[in-house]
């Protein structure tokens, strides 16, 4: 159908508002109890699967802590609340619908197109395809009448995407931790011990998890163990810890990690730093629970207690989460059989005719069809193997060196390899209703038949599920720093990062790693703090490698990009404050850091900092 643009639908205008109050109380010399609140509004733009507008979005939290010289416990609650933020997708979808449905939009449309080419059979089909669409879209509802203003307000606060396109979200986060350290008990070495308790509320009403029946809750806790110490007359610190840490969805996690750091002379001018460690990363909120229909595409979390709750009724059956990780085919197979399906369908009908078949006869053309899956289903379609999501696992060595020179160069250099278990990721699948037939039978084809039928009446058939790769990841980095102190107070300073992602070639192409990061960044800076009479400046050129984008809104390309950076500073030493101003990408060269969003114009800001009335 004829869309809208986002310029439409979206105000582009960005806001946030922050603020905190805290209250301190001093119990005696070594212990500190205070409350701080924190409170946020903003509102934003955010890209995921679509663009969606982060309207009035609100976030609060409550602390409580007590503190001494060698403990805390604190705890906090953590609250949010979406305001008015929607889907623009969904937005101008119902839009359309509110003013015509789909079916009579599409009829009308049909209706057109076949009526012009019947009268004037010889007329090109691009015109008939225009004077159809134009025809369909007889008083369409315009942007900026106060039909599609008044139709919009509408849309934009239904929490129910079938006609709306609001998502609602009052979901809940409490935190509590403490630690210990034995400094005062222990003088061989430093140990300390500590734990954590956290619980979620996920609470958005069905609009984006799976909990239009009630909240979900999902609870976590862990604890853990240092011990550091020096030796060779303290030019030498080792440490070790462990940490276990268990969610309710998964399997408890162990996270061993060691430590070295060597100085290389008595001043402690230069020192080497090596670590081995381990890590995991549990399947976020949205990664267990979501389940949110996006018109081309379903997101659902991948746990067992996600895919119980699942369910969405088709004209060709019951897609439940059995279904979803246990019947489908790959996107990319279903792709590419779908769009040769009619050629094939084409020779084998040409075929049965040139047999002696009638090629009037209806059963002629279902004939052709059968032939066709049973010769090409086989090789063609592949039957997706996705299991539930599991903790992500990485083993992290690292080495680096950060020395200074003549009291003039500063070096800081790192190296680190990571290698990943279970990487989580998100891969596309096509899905066969139960009553569609089941995927593994090759026998019948019914499980193909039934996902071209569902193609046929309009279905939604993709899927995006939370899984993990089986294939080997490894990431691997260097980092370089330099600084040189130049006479007069003058500063001269680079750094360089390296960045490399390996997934198997073989890997799945339907999986959608999201490793988002240039290969070869590089920055350089010279300034001073006090150029003269109060005055500094600092000038930074930056520049980023192109590479290839992978995510749920899109894959493409992000451009290489450079940017020249420039701030200027005047320090009122009365009110001992500074006051800077400066511009980011002063060249006003566009870039891009995401592929689908906005060009990154000029950025001029302004800042007074009263701080420096501490620093004295």
């Amino acid at each position: 159908r004829t869309g809208y643009k986002e310029l439409d639908l979206i105000d582009y205008k960005t806001s946030s508002m922050k603020g905190n109050l805290a209250l301190h109380y001093r119990l005696n010399d070594k212990i500190e109890m205070s409350y701080d609140y924190r409170y946020g509004k903003a509102t934003s733009i955010y890209q995921g699967f679509s663009r969606y507008s982060l309207k009035n979005l609100l976030m609060q939290q409550h602390k409580l802590e007590l503190e001494g010289d060698n403990f805390f416990v604190r705890g906090y609650v953590t609250l949010e609340d979406a305001g008015d933020a929607y889907d623009s997708r969904f937005l101008a979808w119902n839009i359309n619908r509110a003013w015509k449905d789909d079916t009579q939009w599409f009829t009308d449309y049909a209706t057109a197109y076949i009526t012009t080419l019947t009268i004037n059979p010889s007329q090109d089909k691009l015109t008939a395809h225009n004077y159809a669409r134009g025809q369909a879209d007889l008083d369409r509802m315009e942007p900026g009448t106060h039909r599609f203003d008044s139709t919009k307000n509408v849309i934009m606060q239904r929490a129910d995407l079938a006609t709306g396109s609001k998502f609602i979200d009052t979901s809940k986060m409490y935190h509590a931790e403490g630690n210990y350290n034995f400094k005062n008990e222990i003088d061989l070495i430093d140990l300390a011990i500590g734990a954590h308790y956290r619980r979620y509320e996920l609470n958005s009403s069905g609009t984006i998890f799976n909990d239009a029946d009630g909240s979900i809750p999902i609870n976590e806790y862990g604890g853990y163990i240092q011990a550091s110490k020096k030796i060779a007359n303290d030019r030498l610190k080792v440490g070790a810890s462990i940490r276990y840490d268990k969610n309710e969805n998964f399997d408890g996690q162990y996270s061993p990690r060691a430590y070295a750091v060597f100085s290389l002379d008595e001043d402690k001018k230069h020192n080497i730093r090596v670590s081995y460690q381990t890590g995991f990363r549990n399947p976020d909120t949205q990664s267990q629970f979501i389940a949110l229909d996006l018109g081309p595409a379903t997101l659902v979390g991948g746990t067992q207690k996600n895919l119980d709750m699942y369910s969405k009724s088709t004209s060709f059956g019951e897609i439940t989460g059995e279904t979803l990780y246990n019947n489908t085919y790959t996107a990319s197979s279903a792709s590419a059989f779908g769009a040769a399906f009619p050629g094939y369908v084409e020779e084998e009908f040409a075929t049965l005719v040139a047999g002696g078949a009638d090629p009037l006869d209806p059963a002629t053309l279902a004939q052709a069809q059968g032939i066709a899956l049973a010769k090409h289903v086989p090789t063609e379609l592949v039957i997706a193997e996705n299991d539930l999501i599991r903790p992500e696992q990485v083993q992290s060595f690292e080495v680096g060196y950060k020395g200074v020179f003549n009291n003039k160069l500063m070096v800081d250099f790192n190296f680190y390899y990571n290698s990943y278990t279970d990487f989580q990721l998100i891969n596309t699948v096509v899905v066969v209703p139960e009553a569609a037939g089941d995927v593994n039978d090759l026998t019948t084809f019914s499980g193909a038949a039934g996902m071209l039928a569902m193609g046929a009446a309009g279905e939604t058939q993709a899927y995006q599920l939370y899984t993990n790769v089986a294939d080997p990841v490894t990431s691997m980095g260097v980092g370089l720093g330099l600084t040189y102190s130049l006479p007069k107070g003058y500063d001269l300073s680079g750094s360089y990062n390296f960045a490399d992602f390996s997934l198997d070639e073989q890997s799945n192409p339907d999986d959608i790693p999201g490793f988002n990061t240039p290969k070869n960044r590089y920055k350089v800076q010279f300034g001073n703090r006090e150029a003269f009479n109060n005055f500094g400046f600092n000038l930074a050129y930056r520049y980023a490698d192109g590479y290839d984008w992978t995510g749920t809104f899109g894959n493409g390309p992000v451009p290489s990009f450079s940017a020249l950076d420039l701030q200027v500073s005047y320090k009122l030493s009365s009110l001992r404050s500074i006051i800077k101003a400066g511009a980011n990408n002063v060249l006003g060269k566009e870039y891009i850091q995401a592929y689908g969003a906005p060009a990154i114009g000029t950025t001029y800001y302004v800042s007074l900092t009263f701080d420096e009335v501490f620093n004295r």
